[in-house]
C-alpha cells in the first residue's frame, strides 16, 4: 500500500481528516460538500448484504451498485478538485487521475491499486487499466472508478473487470454510455443536517476522532 502522511499522534491519515468532518448528529460529510454524507463501514457485512439480497430476489443486482457508487464518487471528486485543477488534469493526462484514485484508495482502506495500460487519445476507444489487490468490493470499486473519471474528464465511463489472481483483480475504465434505464433511477437524496448532542473525542493532534487510533 502506497504510504501516506500519518498523524504523528493518532496514526490517521491525514488526508482523511482533512476530507471529512464527524458531526454531532453522528454523521460524516465531506469537508468541501457539507451535503454529501459519507458512511464509515465493515465491509463485510455490506458485502453480506449484498449477497443476501441477491438470494433473495435471485438476480444479481451488481449493475446497480456500480451506478450508486459512480455518482456518489463523481460527487465527491468534483467537489473535493477545483475547475482549474480539472482542467489541468484533462490537458496533462489521465496518469493523474490515476494518481489520484492510488492516493485515495490507500486512504480509504479500498486495497493496493497500481496501473497496468493508458490508451488516451481523446477517442471513443480511450481506456485505463487498474489492477488492485485485497479490494474491498469489487462492485463498490468499480463505482469508484468509473465516478472519478467522470468528475476529472467529463465523459461517460463504464467499467469491467477480470481476476488475475486470488484476491487480484484487472478493472478496465472505458468510454460508454450509461444505461438509459438507469439514468432516472438511484437519485441521491439530500442530506440535511439535525443538530444533535453526540461528542466524539478528539486527536490532540489532528483533530480527528480519537477512535480512528484504533483502526488500520
Amino acid at each position: 500500500m502506497s504510504r501516506s502522511k500519518l498523524c504523528r499522534e493518532c496514526g490517521a491519515p491525514k488526508r482523511l481528516i482533512k476530507e471529512h468532518r464527524w458531526m454531532d448528529d453522528g454523521t460524516i460529510v465531506q469537508s468541501k460538500n457539507p451535503d454529501h454524507r459519507m458512511v464509515f463501514m465493515e465491509i463485510d457485512n455490506i458485502n453480506g448484504t449484498f449477497r443476501g439480497i441477491e438470494a433473495i430476489i435471485g438476480m444479481s443486482i451488481e449493475r446497480i451498485i456500480i451506478e450508486a457508487k459512480r455518482r456518489a464518487t463523481f460527487d465527491f471528486i468534483d467537489h473535493m478538485l477545483p475547475g482549474p485543477v480539472k482542467a489541468v488534469v484533462r490537458i496533462a493526462g489521465v496518469r493523474l487521475v490515476v494518481s489520484n484514485i492510488r492516493s485515495l484508495a490507500s486512504v480509504m482502506g479500498y486495497g493496493h491499486v497500481s496501473l497496468v495500460d493508458i490508451h488516451r487519445v481523446h477517442g471513443k476507444g480511450d481506456y485505463a487499466i487498474l489492477r488492485i489487490e485485497e479490494p474491498y468490493s469489487l462492485p463498490l470499486f468499480s463505482g469508484d472508478l468509473a465516478g472519478t473519471f467522470n468528475a476529472i474528464d467529463r465523459r461517460e465511463v463504464g467499467v469491467s473487470y477480470q481476476e488475475i489472481s486470488p484476491d487480484m483483480f484487472d478493472v478496465t475504465g472505458h468510454i460508454s454510455k450509461h444505461p438509459l434505464e438507469l439514468k432516472e433511477r438511484l437519485q441521491i437524496r439530500p442530506y440535511t443536517h439535525k443538530a444533535g448532542d453526540i461528542e466524539l473525542e478528539r486527536c490532540s493532534a489532528c483533530g480527528g476522532p480519537q477512535a480512528l487510533s484504533q483502526y488500520d
